[in-house]
């Protein structure tokens, strides 16, 4: 993934304190400069992210509303990419083709998700117990 370190806006969280919630507008994306992010929809964890990983792309690339919260596992330091900055980023090819990456990741984990509430909500409709 690609190196944040040299970007030039920081924030710092505790453990424990919300980045963002599920609802609100985003207008930045976060990559993890030290620590660790958990990314979870109600009580359901999505994915954790860790050194030189980004979260809350979607919200910026689409311009639309969190669709998760992101909570600091650790004190966490990251760098906050604003829309400027990341057009200015995706003229890097390799930041280009890590994004990708990235959002290819969020779809198929997304679907999976879908799958399996899909096979879940089948096996309740025929009588058949679910254990949540």
């Amino acid at each position: 993934m690609f190196d944040f370190s040299e970007e030039k806006n920081f924030r710092t969280y505790k453990a424990g304190e919300t980045i963002f919630t599920v609802g609100e507008r985003g207008y930045d994306m976060y990559a993890v400069i030290e620590g660790e992010v958990e990314i979870r929809l109600g009580s359901n964890y999505i994915s954790t992210a860790r050194e030189n990983e980004v979260f809350g792309e979607m919200a910026l690339i689409d311009q639309k509303d969190r669709t998760a919260t992101a909570y600091a596992v650790k004190d966490s330091t990251v760098a906050v990419i604003c829309e400027v900055r990341f057009r200015e980023l995706l003229k890097n090819p390799d930041f280009s083709v890590d994004m990708m990456r990235v959002v290819s990741s969020r779809l198929r984990t997304e679907m999976r998700i879908k799958r399996e509430l899909s096979h879940e909500a089948s096996l309740r409709a025929v009588g058949i117990s679910v254990a949540s």
